[in-house]
């Protein structure tokens, strides 16, 4: 699947959602506007081919995305350290200037590292633990796509047991979706960083 058609398909999936916020916009041609911090790759194709003004996927996959002007606050705390609201220092030993943080999960940081064009996807939990979520930000999209039509059509959003654990059965098949699009290794680590 192509960017685009992927970037069009979530955009189709997030603004059907009712427990979505914000509205996402697939814009004629690509902005030539230069971002901060500096995006290169798939990243930059989809910042550039969109228009939102907030965008947070709601219910099980819950994830803000980072509009455009935000993108340097989200650099806050994983690039950037701050020390009583003022810029101490970069941390460049466990953090690369290339990882661009674009989506908070309760926190934690979805990133792209941008040295490959293809804008792998990784989640983040405050430096200590790594997940690989997709080897692209299209292959990301795509699976997000598939997953979210999967908790609305196959479970109606009823995708916990009465102590708040995810069922089994969930677990199952949103692994199953991420294994069409990427390899067994990768499936586990989606479904370890969003489901813990």
């Amino acid at each position: 699947m192509a960017l685009m058609q992927a970037i069009t398909l979530f955009a189709q999936e997030f603004n059907n959602g009712e427990d979505n916020f914000g509205t996402i916009t697939i814009l004629p041609k690509e902005r030539a506007t230069q971002f901060e911090p500096a995006l290169r790759g798939q990243l930059r194709t989809f910042y550039a081919s969109v228009d939102f003004d907030e965008l947070i996927i709601g219910n099980t996959f819950f994830l803000e995305i980072a509009t455009a002007d935000k993108l340097p606050r989200y650099q806050e705390g994983w690039l950037y350290v701050f020390t009583n609201g003022q810029k101490e220092y970069e941390d460049t030993q466990n953090w690369r200037e290339s990882w661009v943080v674009f989506g908070d999960r309760n926190g934690d940081a979805v990133f792209a590292k941008l040295e490959d064009d293809r804008s792998p996807i990784y989640g983040s939990i405050q430096k200590q633990q790594e997940f690989k979520l997709a080897s692209s930000l299209e292959s990301f999209l795509t699976i997000l796509t598939a997953c979210l039509v999967v908790e609305e059509e196959e479970f109606g959003f009823e995708t916990k047991n009465e102590d708040y654990s995810f069922k089994e059965e969930f677990i199952v098949k949103t692994t199953s979706v991420v294994e069409q699009y990427e390899s067994p290794e990768t499936a586990h680590s989606f479904v370890q960083y969003f489901f813990g």
